[in-house]
């Protein structure tokens, strides 16, 4: 029934807790994805590399096997060397181009191992320099060199014209009957053809990738959240705990005390010595308490300590609180009020109490109590302890005088009361 206004506020930490992991979440999807794209782009290139080996070397044993007389030279020791006749060229062009045109082949070289160029189906590269020394160096050696080269225009062997486009170039030995490495096989292939494929598989890697991915982080936000949600409850309850009434469910002596000390700091900083700007506390006590108690047992002195505050809760504005003060004893706080509207809420909970009935079991049990008013005094009061002091001794006045009363003056004789009283309800 009484919602502490700071139960709002006890979550925030949390929520934004949990905002600042789904942020961090949602980076570490982002960078998963970019690690996973340059990752991918990583592994296709090499897959490409790979494939365009195997294919070139098919080729150029294909060639090899099929042309094989036009290739190789033999001399009188029976050694093997590359040499294409000049006259044979033509032909040989025209069976190597017959062979490769369906195969999307943008350029075939070959080399010596002098590096002189002895074949190519681009006639103007025949003046051109010779391969890198550290390629034929490697393919020397019997091992395959593949790299990326950037195109500029031309056409393939197809006929079709490409510019600035990323050609796969790959240098595969030529070996002779006899196992030696004689020269060098070099072509070109479109690295798209490899990409295409790759392609498909990266996005469909991707969007797996992807979906568990956020999967795995839907879930964790979900776990989170209702651990959050857990860790929200236990902070409401333990902040419930340390500023509320365990019996009553109204605040507690500290956090009413701490709020009226909050309260007059604020009336004493923003407007020292404006009667507009009040503050006042009733300190109320029930009457013969202890009799309810001894007469009715313990659970039914709770019971009655509930309805009272019930009762004053019911009276009071949303602005004002209520807390225990001790046993039977209730501090309500009236921000910006006055002495005369303090008697007036006074007056409002004495009769809302006194017109109380608390059924207990089947016994109807009233109360009554005794109220003291005190208000701020501008700069008299420094500290809350001066006005709960004044509010305390105007309670036992009320006592004195015959209980189920109001006091907010200092010893005031009964007529004198009755006449301020009177003038209030005017």
């Amino acid at each position: 029934m009484f919602r502490s206004k700071e139960s709002q506020e006890n979550s925030y930490g949390a929520r934004q807790l949990l905002r600042l992991l789904q942020l961090v979440a949602l980076v570490g999807v982002i960078f998963l994805v970019v690690m996973t794209t340059v990752g991918f782009r990583h592994i296709q290139s090499y897959q490409a590399f790979q494939l365009a080996e195997e294919e070139a070397s098919w080729l150029c044993a294909s060639l090899l096997r099929e042309e094989a007389n036009q290739f190789f030279r033999q001399d009188s020791n029976g050694e093997y060397s590359l040499g294409i006749a000049p006259e044979q060229i033509p032909a040989l062009s025209r069976s190597i181009l017959t062979f490769l045109r369906p195969l999307d082949i943008h350029k075939v070289v070959i080399y010596a191992l002098d590096g002189n160029i002895v074949f190519s189906t681009e006639p103007a590269v025949l003046a051109h320099d010779a391969p890198p020394t550290e390629v034929l160096d490697v393919v020397s050696r019997g091992e395959l060199h593949t790299r990326v080269y950037e195109a500029p225009e031309n056409h393939d062997i197809a006929g079709g014209s490409y510019a600035d486009r990323d050609l796969i170039e790959t240098y595969v030995p030529i070996k002779s009957p006899g196992g030696n490495v004689v020269g060098v096989f070099e072509i070109y292939r479109d690295m798209n053809r490899y990409s295409g494929a790759f392609a498909q598989v990266f996005m469909q890697a991707s969007a797996l990738v992807g979906g568990l991915v956020l999967l795995v982080i839907g879930c964790s936000v979900l776990i989170l959240r209702c651990g959050f949600r857990e860790l929200t409850r236990a902070q409401e309850e333990l902040h419930r705990l340390a500023t509320r009434d365990a019996l009553t469910g109204v605040l507690s002596r500290r956090e009413i005390v701490n709020r009226a000390t909050v309260e007059l700091s604020r009336v004493h900083r923003l407007f020292p010595g404006d009667p507009d700007f009040d503050m006042s506390v009733i300190l109320l006590d029930l009457d013969h308490f202890k009799q309810v108690n001894d007469g009715y047992g313990h659970p039914a002195g709770d019971a009655v300590l509930k309805s009272v505050a019930e009762s004053i809760a019911d009276v009071i504005r949303d602005f004002d609180s209520v807390g225990r003060y001790g046993g039977e004893e209730f501090l309500v706080l009236l921000p910006g009020t006055g002495r005369k509207g303090a008697y007036l809420a006074a007056e409002r909970i004495r009769e809302a109490i006194s017109s109380k009935v608390v059924m207990y079991g089947s016994n109807c049990l009233r109360v009554t109590a005794s109220l003291g008013v005190s208000s701020c005094r501008g700069q008299e009061d420094s500290s809350i302890q001066s006005l709960l002091k004044r509010a305390d001794t105007r309670l036992y006045e009320a006592k004195a005088k015959g209980r189920n009363c109001t006091v907010c003056r200092p010893s005031t004789p009964p007529a004198e009361e009755s006449v301020y009283l009177a003038s209030l309800s005017l």
